[in-house]
């Protein structure tokens, strides 16, 4: 493990853009990745009902909110022959996400 402190990284990191500012968005592609990382890391230090939360939260925003035609037809046209829990669960997440207002 590194003993390089943050303050000497970003101080290096720093120095390299200055002299080649080309490496600009390979930097921000690669620090936006580690701070996906860094991030799901803390994560998972939540409890279960918190990990639960947020991943209602984070499906909410970035997937049923940008779509919501798409899960509304899938809660509807579903019918699995096998475990169709599936079906109300989807109808029950399309329900519930269209009306949380509190998050």
């Amino acid at each position: 493990m590194s003993t390089e402190s943050y303050e000497d990284a970003i101080k290096r990191l720093d120095e390299l853009l200055s002299k080649n500012a080309d490496l600009g968005n390979v930097a921000a592609a690669k620090i936006k990745k580690l701070t996906d990382e860094l991030e799901e890391l803390d994560s998972n230090k939540l409890d279960a009902v918190e990990r639960t939360k947020s991943g209602f939260i984070h499906f909410k925003t970035n997937h049923f909110e940008k779509n919501p035609t798409l899960y509304n037809a899938l809660a509807k046209s579903q019918s699995p022959k096998v475990l169709d829990f599936t079906n109300h669960f989807i109808s029950f997440l399309s329900f519930y996400f269209s009306r949380l207002t509190f998050l």
